[in-house]
């Protein structure tokens, strides 16, 4: 099993739990949504290393006091506009320890698509239909950046070099090079799904 459907699995169980216990599927989200970012921030150097996984160390011995320094911890980040303010909710022994595994993940290496899958499946279906919440898999969005995005932009980007090609002057050349890459810059794409980010990350990607 790969890290991405590893972390979806066991996330999308702690999502049933904490549905089950009431809390509100959008505050589900939102914590899940930090967790996640909070995990990916000390793998890459935006966090100390290591500091999700000593937090929940101490969690575990602990576990009335973890929730409060997760939200102390989460909203460290968003003083920096990383992320949003945290809303903490009460965790047992069981949620940190399960926690405490999905540190250790390579969070580097995990899809963001992970993000639009808990979105919705943290909703019923109800919600989701008064919503609009529907997350959109990787195939069905490349039926629309391929087209409107990649396409035009890779034919841009050949007739660029078949042009560079047939030129002599060394400063054409240059000048038509700077000419795209100055178009790439300021090239704007508008996610029309406004979710998870899906449309934009893959479009970057490709």
């Amino acid at each position: 099993m790969t890290n991405t459907a590893l972390a979806a699995q066991q996330l999308t169980e702690f999502t049933l739990t904490l549905r089950q216990r009431g809390h509100a599927p959008m505050q589900i989200t939102h914590l899940i949504q930090q967790l996640l970012l909070g995990f990916l921030a000390q793998e890459i150097g935006i966090l100390p290393k290591q500091f999700f996984t000593q937090l929940l160390d101490v969690g575990q011995q602990r576990p009335l006091v973890v929730t409060q320094q997760l939200e102390q911890a989460l909203n460290t980040l968003a003083i920096s506009d990383v992320l949003s303010a945290a809303t903490g909710l009460p965790l047992t022994l069981a949620d940190i320890q399960l926690l405490r595994k999905l540190a250790e993940l390579k969070w580097a290496t995990i899809e963001p698509s992970i993000f639009g899958t808990l979105f919705e499946r943290s909703l019923n279906s109800k919600q989701r239909q008064q919503l609009g919440a529907h997350y959109t898999d990787a195939a069905a969005i490349m039926r629309i950046v391929n087209p409107v995005v990649l396409e035009p932009l890779r034919a841009e980007w050949n007739a660029i070099k078949t042009a560079v090609t047939q030129t002599k002057s060394r400063q054409a050349a240059q000048a038509l090079f700077t000419t795209l890459l100055e178009r790439l810059r300021n090239f704007r794409i508008l996610d029309p799904a406004c979710g998870s980010g899906n449309f934009l990350f893959l479009a970057l990607k490709g």
